[in-house]
């Protein structure tokens, strides 16, 4: 059944503007944000009238908001903390003499509700700040980082379908003074550990990720997509260490769109993103690419099509001498193609200078084509412009300058749990705080902006 606490916090302060500063981010949390809005989500996870009465749900949130706001190392930590902690229990509306909630109520109530919940509440505090004037929603800015896991390479364990690979018997070689024997190398000492072959007993979720350094970790990782006027938080998703960013922008663009509403108009990321079909995809929504070429190679570098004419009814290109390059049959990663022509046709050749910048070897011209060329040219071009320089740097202090905050001050740098459902909870409760924060520092800049007109437009 759901619970209803009763707040007795007059008990703690009669004279809350006294005691409490006004500018303390718990007055301001709990002087703006109506946290009723919180039973109306979660009264579908409780039984009317029946059993004993529940751990009251806003008593719940309110203690994630402690738990990340303040970045306390665990719920045990937390529970400590409001025995004695004054402000902590009139933010609660906790009277001196109401026990504190136990650890084990609060990962119950957890695991009761489970994701869905912490979702929607989640969604809640972005319409707050829709509603109340501070989201652009037209530029946004996405990128990723690394959590680490919750678990040690202690809890590896291989595979049980990995066979061990029979090492052969070397060949008998035999000695002579004019044959000399190579010795062989030493075998390197330790375990050989990789994704293929082991995984975490503790969390199988966590995958293990090479950093600079060479040090393989478990890791989780996040993709974030920020606001680019406000840097308000407008969607966070958890998947394993090993997941590259690239697969994840266009599942992740699509979800705020479904979510709020949002149509881009510019989307800022980093190389990591550059891929044919993510120029492909933003294109065909309207959307302005502002994300470097990941391959170098590609639109360029040794196999250039600077100087050479694609006929796109034949599919081959034309070079300056008139000879047509023509596909191979091999088809390289990433839906690469690769044409070429005899070299018959280049070595006497007037055009080889501009062909063969770095001399010619004795082989025909080649050039590689993307089969997303057309858009992954039109972005190699914007890469040259102030605009795109402009919002480079603007994407590094924005969208990284969140995750330096959630990690130094909001616990983002490693998971308090394990699984990927309660790593993803600990996500949502961190970007909520912080969106929280947003709220309330640029409603400080400018006092028109209103959080409880927000609220009323949001219930």
């Amino acid at each position: 059944m759901l619970g209803i606490a009763h707040c007795h916090r007059n008990e703690i302060f009669h004279d809350t503007n006294y005691r409490i500063p006004e500018n303390h981010i718990l007055r301001k949390i709990d002087l703006d944000v109506d946290f009723i809005f919180i039973r109306k989500f979660v009264a579908s996870y409780y039984s009317y009238g029946k059993g004993r009465p529940s751990l009251d749900p806003i008593i719940y949130f309110k203690m994630q908001i402690l738990l990340y706001l303040f970045r306390l190392k665990s719920i045990r930590a937390l529970c400590l903390e409001i025995q004695y902690n004054l402000l902590y229990r009139w933010f609660l509306g906790l009277g001196p003499r109401d026990k504190g909630p136990d650890h084990s109520t609060l990962s119950h109530e957890k695991k009761r509700l489970g994701l869905r919940p912490h979702s929607k509440i989640f969604e809640h505090v972005v319409h707050l700040c829709e509603n109340a004037g501070i989201i652009g929603g037209n530029r946004v800015v996405a990128d990723a980082s690394l959590i680490k896991a919750n678990a040690s390479k202690a809890s590896l364990k291989r595979h049980a379908e990995v066979i061990p690979i029979k090492k052969e018997e070397p060949k008998k070689v035999r000695k002579s003074k004019k044959t000399k024997v190579k010795k062989k190398k030493k075998a390197r000492k330790g375990r050989f550990i990789s994704n293929k072959t082991h995984t975490s007993s503790s969390d199988p979720s966590a995958k293990l990720v090479s950093r600079s350094g060479g040090l393989l970790a478990l890791y989780y990782k996040i993709h974030t997509i920020i606001d680019a006027k406000s840097r308000v938080i407008l969607d966070c998703n958890i998947t394993s260490g090993n997941v590259m960013e690239q697969t994840e922008l266009q599942y992740r663009i699509n979800q705020v769109f479904f979510r709020f509403g949002y149509k881009f108009d510019e989307v800022i990321a980093d190389r990591l993103y550059g891929t044919g079909s993510n120029y492909d995809f933003l294109n065909r929504n309207g959307i302005t690419a502002y994300i470097p070429i990941r391959d170098d190679n590609v639109c360029g570098g040794v196999h250039s099509t600077e100087f050479l004419d694609y006929d796109d009814d034949n599919d081959r290109y034309t070079c300056l001498k008139g000879e047509h390059l023509k596909p191979m049959k091999s088809v390289l990663p990433y839906g690469t193609k690769q044409y070429s022509t005899s070299v018959l046709h280049c070595r006497d050749c007037q055009f080889i200078p501009k062909c063969f910048p770095k001399g010619f070897k004795n082989v025909g011209k080649r050039c590689l084509r993307h089969k997303h060329e057309d858009k992954m040219l039109a972005a190699k071009k914007r890469m040259n412009t102030v605009n795109f320089k402009r919002r480079s740097v603007e994407r590094k202090w924005k969208v990284e300058g969140i995750f330096g905050e959630g990690k130094d001050n909001h616990g983002l740098e490693r998971s308090k749990f394990r699984g990927r459902e309660n790593v993803q909870i600990q996500a949502y409760m961190i970007s909520m705080v912080q969106n929280i924060k947003r709220l309330f520092a640029l409603r400080r800049k400018d006092p028109k902006i209103s959080v409880k007109v927000a609220m009323a437009a949001t219930q």
